[in-house]
Parts: C-alpha cells; sequence; structure tokens
C-alpha cells in the first residue's frame, strides 16, 4: 500500500493495489470465454441466494415484530449520513431518508441491462434474454424484500450499520451465539462472493458495450475484434481492466459510488446520442474510402452503367439526379435528398449559398454530426446557467440568466430543426446499439417543410444557421497545397498518375482532405489507393499528431480506356500512334501554391504536344509542364499529344473464373479468357512470311506470359478446338510461368478465346476450424503484364450441405444470386457463389475470403453412397447367377449335377476317414507313452466305430453314384479296397504297440517292423490321394 500525501474524501487515503488487481483479475476471468464466466457466476449467485436465505431465516426464527414501529430513542446517538426531520414511527428517517435509502436500493437493480449485451452468446437469446431478466428482478426483489424485513424485525433498526448492516446483526442480535458466529463468517464470506460477482458481471458486459459500438463504428473499430480461442473481446477487455482498476486503486469509495451515477447518466446520454449518429449517418460496412470521388452515384447502378456507356461513345445523358437537382450546378448538388443530406423540400426553401455549404465536398451525415456537437455544447451551457449559475453568484437570478436560458432552448430548437432538414437511412440496419423507436419521432411533423410551423422555424434559424455553415465549411477551406508533384505515366495502355502532394497543415481541428476526379475521366478511374510515409493506412484524414506540421502525401490512381489511336486503322508494317489528353494542372478542391507535372510517354516519335502551356520542357520521352504558380481550385490546362505507343493494347473482355472447393485435398481453379487488342486496327493484307522476318511484331501479340501459383500442377491449355500445344511451363521457387502461344498472332481488332487451367493443393488455401472454414484466394490470376480486364465473372463452387456462407472482398463488387451446381455423386446440388465486377487491372489482383460452415460427417456421405451402390449391384449379381430362367429341362445337365453332389459328398467322407486316420495314429502314440491299456481300449473302441460309419455311408454312396457315373463308382470301389488296406496296416500297428509293451518282442524289433508299416502307409494314402483328385 502506498499513503497519499495529501488524503480527502475524494481520494483514497492509500493506493489499493490489492482492489485493482481484484478488478484485474476478474476481467482476466472473463477472457477465457461466456461458458467458464457463466459457470462461474452461476456458483457465485448460488452461494448469495443460498447465504441471503440462510440469515433471512434464522433472523425469522427470532423476529420480533413490534420492531417494526418503535422510533429512534433520545439516548441513542445519530450516526448516519443522512439528515433526521420530522421522525416517524414509520418512516423515522423522513421522506429524504427514504428517498436516499431507495437510491441506494436501486443500485441493487443496475446491471441486468448487462444481461442484454451477451444476447450473441446465449441459446434463443429472443425468449432466454427477456426471461433472464424478468426472473432476476422477480428474484432480487423478493430475496431483498424478505431480509430487510427479516432484518427489521431481528434487531432495532437504529442499531444496524449502514455499511453493514447484515454483519451487524449477527454480531449484537438474539439467538444462540455459536450460531450467530458462524453466521457470522457465513454473511462475510458471502458479502465477498457478493462484491466479486457484481464485479464479474460488469467486467462480462462493459466489454461487449464496447464492442458492439465498435461495430457501429462510435467508437475504435479496433474494440470489434473477437479473439481465438475463446471467442471473446479481448482487445475490448484491456481499457476495461486499465481503466476500472486506476479508478479502484486511487479513489474513494464514496466518489466511486458518485461515479457510478454519473457513469450510467454519461452512458444513456452515448448511447442517444448514438442513435441520431446512426441515424443520419452510413453504417461502417458502407464505408468505402475517405478517397472518394464528389460526383460518383455510387447506389444507382443503371445510371452508372449509362454514364460509363455515354463516356464511352461521346454522348450525353440526363439522370434522376441531374433532373432533381437542376437548380444547382455546384459539385455535390447531386446529393441532395439523399441519405444523411439535405431534403429536396428543405433545399428548395433555404437559399442557394447555405445550401451549397451544406451539400458541397460533404460526407453522408457530416452536418450533423457537427449539428450534435453544438447541441452537446448547448446542454452544457443550458445546465450551467440553469443550475450552475445561482449556488456561485449571490444576486441570484438576473435577467442575462433568464435570457441566456431562452437563448440555449431556442439554439436547442434550431438543433432538431437541422436534424429535420437532413434525411435519415431507411430500412433496417445493423446497428447494436439503435433502438427500434426513437425519441425523434416527436419532431417527425417537422419533416413537411410546407406546414406554416416549418415556416416559423425557418425565419428563427436562417441567421444563426447561415453562420454555423459558414463556420463549418470555413474548417475544410483552409487547406493549402504547398507544392504538388505530378506524374502522369502514359507509355502504356494503362494511364498512371502519381500525385505528391506537400501540405503545410495549420493548427486547430482539420477534417477530411478531399482528393476529387475530374469529371471528363472520372468513367476511365479503374483503381486508386492513397500512400505516406507516416501512415500505413491513409484515408485523407489528417492524423492529429501531424496538425500544425508539414504532411506528404502519395495519391496513386490509374485509368483505361483514356489513349485513343490515331489513326484508328494501320497496315502492317505502320506504327502505331495514339492521342492523349489530359490536364496538366493540379485538379484540386484547394488552392496550390506550386504544380509542377511531367507526363512520360512511351519511346518512339512525338508528332505533336501542346506548347501554348507554358512553361514546357521536352526531354526525350518526358515532358515537363511547370512550375505553376498560385493555382486556383478546380483548375484546368488541358494538354494534348500524339505519339508512337507500340505497346500492345491487350485487353480480356471477358473473363469467367471458376473455383471448385473439393475437401479431398485439391481445389480445381479454371479460367475462361475472352481477349482483344484495342489497338489501330489492321487494315489490308496480313503476311506470315513479313511477320516472321518481324515486320508487325511491335504492334502484335504472339504470346502472352502468365503467373500462376507455386503449388499449381495438372496445367491445361485449351481452346474450343481442343488442346494448344504451344505452351511452356517454367516452375520457379514461388510461382509457375506458363508462357501461352495463341493459334494466330493479335492484331489491332483481332481478338481470340482459350481456357487455362490448374490444381492446387487445398491445404495452401483452405483453412478449418471445427465445421467452420475459410478459403482464401486471388481474386483473379496474373494473366499478362498490363492486365487489364472489362468484365469478371468469378464463380466459387461450395461443397453440398454447406452454410452460413460469407465472402469477404477486398474491393467493391456485385454480388450476383447464388445458383447450384450438379455433379457427380449430388443429391441437392452444390452451392455456387457468382460475384461480378468490372474494369480490373493488376492493382486488383488481391484475395478474397469466403467462409463457410460444413459437417465433417457429410464428407462420409459419397463414399456411402458408393458401397451402398456396389453392395447393392453384388448382391443382385449374387441372386442373378443363382435364378434358372430356362424353359425346358436339360436331363443330360440335371445327371451331372446329381454325380457331382454324390461324389462331392463321398470325397467329403473320405476327408473325415483320413482324420480318423490320424486319430488312430495319436491313440497309438498315448498308449505307448502312458501303458493305460483301458484307456487305449476305450479310445479305440470309439475310433473304430466312427471309422466303421463313415465307411457305410461311402459304401452307400457308391451305390447311388453308380446309378449316374458307372466309371466313378468303379473308382470308389477301388478306393474303398485301398481303404481296407490301409484298415489293415492300422490294426497291426496296434498289435505290435501292445507286443512291444507287454515284452513279447523288443524295442528295436518293433522300431523295425513300425518302419516298414509307415512305408506301406504312405504308399497307400499317396494311391487314395490320386483317385480323390481323379474323382
Amino acid at each position: 500500500m502506498i499513503r497519499l500525501d495529501k488524503p480527502n474524501g475524494f481520494f483514497a487515503e492509500e493506493l489499493d493495489f490489492a482492489a485493482a488487481g481484484l478488478v484485474i483479475l476478474v476481467v482476466v476471468t472473463t477472457c477465457f470465454g461466456m461458458e467458464k464466466s457463466a459457470c462461474l457466476n452461476l456458483v457465485f449467485t448460488a452461494i448469495n441466494v443460498g447465504v441471503l436465505t440462510l440469515a433471512a431465516v434464522f433472523m425469522l426464527v427470532h423476529a420480533q415484530p413490534d420492531l417494526l414501529f418503535i422510533p429512534l430513542p433520545k439516548n441513542v446517538s445519530w450516526t448516519s449520513v443522512l439528515p433526521l426531520v420530522n421522525l416517524t414511527p414509520f418512516l423515522p428517517y423522513g421522506i429524504t431518508g427514504l428517498v436516499a435509502g431507495t437510491a441506494t436500493c436501486f443500485n441493487a437493480f443496475i446491471g441486468f441491462d448487462m444481461m442484454s449485451m451477451c444476447a450473441e452468446e446465449a441459446n434463443d437469446p429472443g425468449k432466454s434474454i427477456p426471461r433472464a431478466n424478468v426472473i432476476s428482478v422477480l428474484l432480487v426483489t423478493l430475496l431483498l424484500s424478505v431480509s430487510t424485513l427479516a432484518l427489521l424485525m431481528y434487531i432495532p433498526w437504529y442499531l444496524l450499520d449502514i455499511g453493514a448492516p447484515f454483519l451487524e446483526a449477527m454480531r449484537n442480535g438474539p439467538g444462540d451465539t455459536t450460531a450467530r458466529s458462524v453466521l457470522f463468517y457465513i454473511v462475510g464470506i458471502g458479502c465477498l462472493i457478493g462484491l466479486f460477482s457484481n464485479l464479474l458481471t460488469s467486467a462480462l458486459g462493459a466489454p461487449r458495450i464496447l464492442y458492439a459500438m465498435g461495430q457501429d463504428g462510435l467508437v475504435f473499430t479496433g474494440f470489434a475484434k473477437v479473439t481465438e480461442p475463446f471467442k471473446t473481446p479481448l482487445i475490448a477487455s484491456i481499457p476495461v481492466a486499465v481503466i476500472s482498476s486506476l479508478l479502484t486503486m486511487v479513489f474513494s469509495i464514496s466518489s466511486l459510488a458518485d461515479f457510478m451515477c454519473l457513469g450510467t447518466l454519461i452512458a444513456y446520454s452515448m448511447c442517444s446520442l448514438g442513435v441520431l449518429i446512426l441515424r443520419y449517418c452510413p453504417a461502417p460496412e458502407k464505408l468505402i474510402a475517405a478517397v472518394r470521388i464528389p460526383e460518383s452515384s455510387v447506389n444507382a447502378k443503371i445510371d452508372q452503367e449509362k454514364e460509363e456507356l455515354a463516356i464511352k461513345y461521346g454522348d450525353t445523358i440526363e439522370t434522376k439526379d441531374q433532373t432533381s437537382s437542376m437548380k444547382y450546378d455546384f459539385p455535390g448538388a447531386s446529393n441532395i435528398d439523399k441519405p444523411g443530406y439535405l431534403k429536396a423540400g428543405w433545399a428548395k426553401l433555404l437559399p442557394s449559398t447555405l445550401v451549397k455549404h451544406m451539400t458541397m465536398n460533404r460526407e453522408p451525415g457530416e452536418v450533423c454530426k457537427t449539428n450534435i456537437g453544438f447541441f452537446v455544447l448547448f446542454v452544457l451551457l443550458l445546465h450551467f446557467t440553469v443550475l450552475i449559475a445561482p449556488y456561485t453568484v449571490s444576486s441570484g437570478w438576473t435577467y442575462w440568466r433568464v435570457a441566456g436560458a431562452i437563448l440555449w432552448l431556442i439554439s436547442l430548437l434550431c438543433c432538431g430543426i437541422v436534424f429535420s432538414m437532413h434525411r435519415q437511412f431507411p430500412g433496417s440496419r445493423p446497428n447494436l446499439f439503435r433502438p427500434q423507436h426513437s425519441g425523434l419521432v416527436l419532431l417527425s411533423f417537422i419533416g413537411f417543410p410546407h406546414s406554416l410551423c416549418c415556416q416559423i422555424w425557418i425565419i428563427m434559424r436562417i441567421a444563426p444557421l447561415f453562420i454555423l455553415s459558414l463556420a463549418f465549411a470555413s474548417g475544410y477551406c483552409n487547406f493549402i497545397n504547398t507544392d504538388v508533384a505530378q506524374t502522369i505515366y502514359a507509355d502504356s495502355h494503362i494511364i498512371r498518375y502519381d500525385v505528391e502532394v506537400t501540405l503545410d497543415l495549420p493548427d486547430g481541428p482539420l477534417g477530411l482532405y478531399h482528393y476529387p476526379i475530374n469529371s471528363d475521366i472520372c468513367g476511365h478511374l479503374s483503381f486508386i489507393e492513397a500512400k505516406s510515409r507516416s501512415m500505413t493506412n491513409f484515408g485523407i484524414e489528417i492524423p492529429k499528431e501531424k496538425i500544425g506540421k508539414r504532411l506528404k502525401f502519395t495519391v496513386s490512381s490509374f485509368f483505361t480506356g483514356v489513349l485513343k489511336p490515331k489513326p484508328a486503322k494501320i497496315l502492317q508494317a505502320d506504327k502505331q500512334f495514339v492521342e492523349f489528353i489530359t490536364n496538366v494542372a493540379y485538379f484540386s478542391t484547394y488552392p496550390t501554391k506550386r504544380v509542377v507535372t511531367t507526363v512520360v510517354l512511351s519511346r518512339g516519335e512525338v508528332l505533336y504536344y501542346t506548347s501554348d502551356i507554358q512553361p514546357v520542357h521536352k526531354t526525350a520521352s518526358k515532358i515537363k509542364y511547370g512550375p505553376f504558380e498560385n493555382v486556383p481550385p478546380f483548375d484546368k490546362r488541358i494538354a494534348r499529344f500524339n505519339y508512337e505507343n507500340g505497346s500492345p493494347f491487350l485487353a480480356v473482355t471477358n473473363l469467367e473464373r471458376l473455383i471448385e472447393i473439393s475437401h479431398w485435398g485439391n481445389i480445381a481453379v479454371e479460367n475462361k479468357v475472352s481477349i482483344r487488342n484495342y489497338g489501330a486496327r489492321l487494315t489490308g493484307p496480313f503476311s506470315r512470311l513479313d511477320y516472321q522476318r518481324g515486320v508487325g511484331q511491335q504492334i502484335s501479340v504472339a504470346t502472352i506470359k502468365s503467373v500462376l501459383p507455386a503449388s499449381a500442377r495438372d496445367i491445361y491449355y485449351r481452346d474450343e478446338i481442343g488442346n494448344i500445344s504451344t505452351s511452356i511451363v517454367k516452375p520457379l521457387y514461388s510461382s509457375v510461368e506458363v508462357l501461352v502461344a495463341p493459334r494466330f498472332p493479335l492484331f489491332g481488332g483481332w481478338k481470340t478465346f482459350f481456357i487455362l487451367g490448374y490444381n492446387v493443393p487445398a491445404h495452401e488455401y483452405l483453412y478449418r476450424k471445427g465445421s467452420s472454414f475459410g478459403l482464401k484466394m486471388s481474386f483473379m490470376d496474373f494473366l499478362y503484364e498490363e492486365l487489364l480486364v472489362d468484365e469478371i465473372t468469378l464463380r466459387i463452387v461450395l461443397p453440398e450441405t454447406v452454410s452460413n456462407v460469407k465472402v469477404e472482398v477486398p474491393f467493391e463488387v456485385e454480388r450476383l444470386p447464388d445458383e447450384v451446381l450438379k455433379t457427380f455423386l449430388d443429391t441437392t446440388g452444390r452451392t455456387v457463389l457468382v460475384i461480378h465486377k468490372k474494369n480490373l487491372i493488376g492493382a486488383h489482383i488481391q484475395d478474397f475470403t469466403v467462409y463457410y460452415d460444413f459437417k465433417m460427417l457429410s464428407m462420409l456421405r459419397e463414399p456411402a453412397m458408393l458401397i451402398t451402390a456396389f453392395l447393392l449391384l453384388f448382391f443382385v449379381i449374387i441372386i442373378y447367377v443363382r435364378l434358372d430362367f430356362s424353359i425346358s429341362e436339360d436331363k443330360m445337365a440335371e445327371l451331372q449335377q446329381r454325380a457331382q453332389a454324390s461324389v462331392d459328398e463321398i470325397l467329403s467322407l473320405q476327408n473325415k476317414r483320413s482324420a480318423i486316420y490320424q486319430t488312430y495314429e495319436d491313440a497309438v502314440s498315448n498308449y505307448k507313452s502312458s501303458k493305460d491299456s483301458d484307456r487305449f481300449k476305450a479310445d479305440y473302441r470309439k475310433v473304430e466305430a466312427d471309422y466303421k460309419a463313415i465307411s457305410q455311408k461311402i459304401t452307400s454312396m457308391q451305390s447311388k453314384l453308380r446309378e449316374f457315373w458307372t466309371e466313378g463308382a468303379d473308382k470308389v470301389v477301388e478306393l474303398q479296397k485301398l481303404d481296407q488296406d490301409y484298415h489293415s496296416l492300422l490294426s497291426k500297428g496296434v498289435s505290435l504297440a501292445e507286443s512291444v509293451i507287454s515284452g513279447k518282442i523288443s524295442k528295436p524289433q518293433y522300431q523295425t517292423e513300425d518302419t516298414n508299416l509307415s512305408t506301406k502307409k504312405a504308399a497307400l494314402i499317396k494311391r487314395m490321394e490320386t483317385i480323390a483328385e481323379s474323382l
């Protein structure tokens, strides 16, 4: 513990490291997952309820109902901080004490709303969360009421310690001393566990609140992350742990209680302000980038396509936005009546200057955000004027205070009118903090601008709103471009603008730096990015640490379809010249002190370039314009160039990319490429001989070098005719180069089609955790240098029975309706994701991600189908071969079958008889070793009986066989004779064994005789086996 130098009632007398450590421990506990925290909280709650119930039952047993009505004795000193006024038996603390006690009890009911923040982690939250709230409130109300009533009837109320009434009752109350001592410690432990449970509940809810606000963009978006493997908002838990532990360590308990009331007020205020922000500002997932095109209409896809066609063919088209904003001609007028901007009705009533300041170069909801700031400021000023000023100034209320209060109230009403002037975002929004009904419904009547009430408010608002708009707009006119170095690369068919901007930032708050695109080439924009040395992600939002300093950043933009062949038709031996028209001044929203523009052309002859714009200097293929001093905003200085450009104007007119996922370890990729050379058209004859000599090779494309992943295998290259053998595959360390040669060179206006496909192992691109899978692959392959794709359709074939599919693409695409593909062994079909995009270049070769759920048991479905199919096939074959579909009987075949059956049975009996031969031998061997004659005789009789039974069966089967097969019967007769000879040899062996045991013959003589018998038996067995094989 570290003691503070000047302890007071606001700060703690000592730094409480134990309390801070406890808070951090609780927050860390919640980071291990909701399930563990819920189990721990359930145990703590059960202990709390049990302790409270046990104490209440003990006090009710010793209850004295008369104690409810006793007043405060005169000889008892008052120790409470609450004033005692008008003591009565029922309200000894008076109305003030009742209100204070009620407020204290209210703290027991704070925190149940934390359950709503756990909706995503609950089963059926639509039912479980409301039920849990209702049950918890009822349970707490019942327990508090019963325990309070029991406490008041157990011990006089004036003897209770306000800080720990239950512990004081167990110490000084009636009843058995031992029981009270035990309950004293039990209640103390219960209080500690109760505090820990409250901390655990707050630690569960606070990070999830930050997580939800981060998802809505109200706080840092870094808080809206769930960490693995516990699926908890760990990043949002860090500030909760740090701030809570610091407050616990530094401030006293009374100050923390006051902070709790103030924090509750601030929380509800932030929630209300957050609702206003989300009503008038786009959802976070709708924010594309701060580098925006002021006049682009992102939502109107049809109008955008019409504008692109109009720009491409030089036509003009009138859109709905132009029709609705014909009154205004400033940039951004088309945004009127869009969500987050002025309503059309209000725009007609307000002065055009005011409309311009509130609309031009504004983000959606930008004015409403500023209006919220003024709204909060006016509320604070009104609070100071009404509540604080009368207590700080002895003269009380004066005229200036009344006038100030009226002024702030009028200002607040004007802020409400500003909100009503702007259109809200329609439809449901995925905002976790947005309630279904907003308090702004009370102001919905103001939405009708033609009403008399609205006209009165307009008159009251014109002057202050005009001043407010000017002040708001001035924050965005304080940028001055100090130095701009613009480099335009026109050496290929894709034009690249690299603009390096240097700003001397003023002091004070700054808004966004807007980078507009000239409307003449806006339709040709393919890709744009901004970079800075001090930032990894430049969103044209000035960082706070750069305010008052110099900032340098570079904006790179790529344009396609800007160059036009001139002449449009050439011969095979001619050179290709193009025309390029561009603005060599810096087209900016802000004034620029100095601009230098360098145009880099391809190497070759330059027929013409604009020299009227001075100063200008040409060096080889570079033409430098400027420096231009003090360039005004939106300045245009058009320069035209006609020069030789021999680079192939190759473009993929249509790319159909198919990615098929197999959970058996493979991903198949196929690119169907329709490619065209849109350079100067070839006119006149084409000579293959001249082409071989090099004539026309510079303006044509003979080979295309594609770069595939390093793990690509089974590469194929074909077209409508079939396989194309003119391709070379070159494996490298980090990639595979495929050099493909079309069937003919591509001159201007010529086109071809080919298919390039390959397989890659699934483990390099497919990731899994449980039943959740993620595919991360490139949106398109590197097909050739200076890649240009007019249109791409990406189809991703997912396995069958997938669910919860989610696609993330690093740039804006059009998601088409999903398709269904049925392939081998499919039943319901596979889900096919279809993504479409136009106007792509090499910078769009970025990874996309597809998330989906797939049960691993589903992988056994197709093998089970195959196994079942083969089993059924074999079962049908087995049944089929055993069925007789013949109409007439075949007597010869029937006799053969009967004869074969008899022979099989005879052979089976012969095998059994051969086994009996061995039994004879075993019996003799046992007899020789044990010399037990009685046992030998019993075994011998048994074996002899089995032998005779089998011999009789063979004799009977011989008679049946003679009816079908005489030759076979004769063989069986011969087999029987050999068996009799063998049996006689066995009998002779038995006699020899008895003689040697009884001593009639010697052992050497026995061994000689036994060897002779074994030789004869082996010869007989060989002859019997030969006959059996012949049968």
